[in-house]
């Protein structure tokens, strides 16, 4: 009897959240909403966008956080024509949570760390809270001064705001962001037409740092659990080196499943001489691509293919104790394998050419 009235407790207190959310509530009820949830405090964060910037919701919902967007109302104003965003959290634990999610966002969106600014993330902090016991004078300081405006901010908010719903997603958020924060070549530096190929590194520093962001992206891949599941008794190639058939298709089938789109295939850049590495795992080329001449061997391949060859550089290469291959590291292996990271983690929140479906809707509104 008292679990049966237990159970009818937490259906009736459900139905008053969902007619909290939808705006009905009884007046009878209100009182009891009220002692059940906690007082939600706000928090400022530093990120700011254009009070022109589309944002298709006036609130972003996330997991015990919700985040609105307040105009600059202050003489003179710290952003022009700004709008900053605002945590509304029931502590400075969870609002913080909600901040570091969306800066990992962003640093997922845009592909590479926003070291511009600072290598710390922002802290979020209240003008009349202190935001934890212990913060030093000078991490109070940097948090007031934090500012941070860019287009991709509010993309980065409903991206974070989703992710925050599951456990993997967050994880494979912060590990992407770790490993791009320890090692991650400039954007710029990868275009074959305007930069040098990048060389060998002769340190064994550079080494490590290659091998540890291989690992750190590889995992965020394995929180997707979007990774190679084979054993010696199943391996991943038959002795003819051809993909298990079994095994390609229980990956297809989970990466389906998670909605990545595997027509749409994945470039991995091979540059430079060839190395151990190259001649121990043979480069798979399927479709050249237009710029690659030379010692530019950049190809397209499916990503079963990339997923595989991400493996391989964490099995074989980055992970246990250093052999000779690890001297063979290059920045772009380290690229391959945090794009094929980002990619998925893109596709599987949904975000994955959100700008181009952001222009699609824009255009049929209009």
């Amino acid at each position: 009897m008292i679990r049966v009235r237990s159970i009818a407790r937490r259906h009736k207190m459900k139905s008053v959240l969902v007619a909290a959310r939808n705006g009905v509530l009884p007046k009878c009820q209100a009182p009891c909403l009220h002692k059940c949830m906690p007082k939600l405090q706000t928090y400022r964060t530093g990120f700011w966008v254009h009070a022109d910037t589309h944002s298709p919701r006036s609130q972003i919902r996330g997991k015990g956080w919700h985040l609105r967007l307040v105009k600059d109302r202050s003489s003179p104003p710290k952003v022009y024509d700004g709008r900053e965003v605002i945590v509304c959290a029931a502590s400075w634990k969870t609002a913080q949570q909600a901040v570091f999610l969306i800066y990992d966002a962003l640093v997922l969106i845009n592909g590479e760390p926003l070291t511009m600014f600072s290598r710390r993330r922002p802290i979020a902090y209240s003008e009349t809270i202190r935001p934890s016991d212990g913060m030093s004078k000078e991490l109070v300081e940097f948090a007031r001064g934090f500012t941070l405006i860019t287009p991709d901010v509010a993309d980065a908010c409903q991206l974070a705001a989703k992710a925050s719903f599951n456990r993997h997603w967050c994880y494979a958020l912060t590990k992407y962001y770790l490993s791009c924060d320890n090692y991650s070549t400039p954007i710029v530096d990868l275009d074959p037409e305007n930069a040098r190929n990048l060389r060998l590194s002769p340190f064994f520093d550079d080494h490590v740092c290659f091998a540890v962001s291989i690992m750190l992206a590889y995992s965020a891949i394995e929180e997707l659990g979007l990774h190679i599941k084979a054993s010696e008794a199943k391996p991943s190639r038959l002795p003819s080196g051809q993909w298990n058939p079994e095994v390609k298709q229980d990956l297809e089938d989970r990466l389906h499943k998670a909605g990545v789109d595997l027509t749409e295939s994945f470039l991995w850049s091979v540059r430079g001489p060839s190395r151990r590495i190259d001649k121990r795992r043979p480069p798979r080329f399927e479709k050249l691509a237009s710029w690659s001449r030379g010692q530019v061997r950049d190809s397209y391949i499916g990503i079963p293919d990339a997923i595989a060859g991400a493996s391989w550089l964490r099995s074989k290469v980055a992970t246990h104790g250093f052999n000779q291959l690890a001297s063979s590291l290059s920045p772009y292996d380290v690229a391959n394998v945090q794009h094929l990271a980002r990619r998925l983690i893109l596709e599987c929140v949904g975000f994955w050419r959100f700008e181009a479906r952001k222009r699609r809707r824009r255009r049929h509104a209009g």
